[in-house]
């Protein structure tokens, strides 16, 4: 008698240890693996990597030439305002001419 159960628990493990394979390689395909970049191919069926590689600096230049910088704040109240309480330090002393130069020369 038990030497009937121990072949279905046997499957059973196998079957939840090939499913849970299974699961971990979707997941991987799905949420982790890179995608590769779409190839463009001009008209001789060569590859066109110049698009491939700037289509991303393209977007992004797009991207900064539609910011707007609003320099109204610099004639606002609160910035004309505001006071300076930097300290002139004056000429220092300047060091060697070669600081790699052996010391001694």
């Amino acid at each position: 008698m038990n030497l009937m159960k121990e072949p279905d628990t046997l499957k059973k493990i196998l079957t939840i240890f090939v499913l849970l394979v299974i699961i971990g390689v979707a997941t991987y395909i799905l949420f982790f693996k890179a995608e590769e970049p779409e190839l463009i191919f001009d008209d001789s069926g060569n590859l066109v990597t110049a698009q491939v590689v700037g289509a991303d600096l393209i977007a992004l230049l797009e991207e900064l030439q539609s910011v707007r910088f609003d320099s109204s704040f610099f004639r606002s109240p609160a910035f004309t305002g505001l006071s300076d309480y930097s300290i002139d330090l004056g000429v220092q002393p300047q060091g060697r001419n070669n600081p790699f130069d052996a010391i001694g020369r």
